[in-house]
């Protein structure tokens, strides 16, 4: 009797990406030139980028729970950080209900 042998392949796939803003020309320009501008504008005081983060969700992934971005990045800064936050989103590919577009809820 043969003994069958199952060879596991092990796949890594890369959903998300940090700290990139500074490292690419056009990103930089965007968020660092262009929505700073922008947003700081809009709110009426100087605004800083904080944080960037790229997520990459491949074909049938599941998406993200429902949340609130900024309880995490008060716990993050501490009461001596900033208090105030914008979150900007830019999609880099079409957003449909079908394809898990972002959802956005009052409150």
């Amino acid at each position: 009797e043969q003994e069958e042998q199952y060879e596991i392949e092990e796949r890594r796939t890369l959903t998300s990406l940090e700290n990139f803003v500074p490292h690419h020309d056009g990103w930089s320009e965007l968020c660092l030139d262009y929505l700073t501008n922008l947003i700081s504008a809009l709110c009426g005081e100087p605004m800083a980028l904080y944080k960037e983060k790229l997520n990459v969700k491949p074909p049938g992934g599941s998406g993200f729970a429902p949340h609130l971005d900024s309880p995490s990045l008060r716990i993050a800064l501490g009461d001596d950080g900033p208090q105030e936050f914008v979150t900007v989103m830019v999609a880099i590919d079409d957003m449909t209900v079908r394809n898990g577009c972002l959802r956005v809820v009052k409150g």
